[in-house]
């Protein structure tokens, strides 16, 4: 199933409903690195692209779900292939 955009009613939601969502994605994820892994296939699997989404608050169009393996210094883990919107419309 491809998720577009998030339910009309998705600011009604039960608030224990993202924990039980990481819950579902990550349990057979044995540490951090699995745990992000986990994330990204999830996102692969359910999250139509292009789809948008906005970043530090400007409008993008995400393309393309990453992971780059868990190292903090040299900031890898999941990252977005996008489009800036703004440019489009220029």
């Amino acid at each position: 199933m491809k998720i577009a955009s998030p339910a009309p009613h998705a600011s009604r939601a039960n608030p224990a409903a993202p924990d039980e969502l990481i819950e579902k994605m990550t349990v057979d994820a044995n540490g951090d690195a699995e745990q992000l892994w986990a994330f990204r296939q999830a996102f692969e699997d359910d999250v139509a692209v292009p789809s948008d989404a906005f970043v530090i608050g400007e409008a993008v169009s995400v393309l393309k779900f990453d992971y780059d393996g868990l190292n903090p210094t040299d900031n890898q883990g999941i990252r977005l292939l996008i489009d800036d919107v703004r440019a489009k419309r220029a």
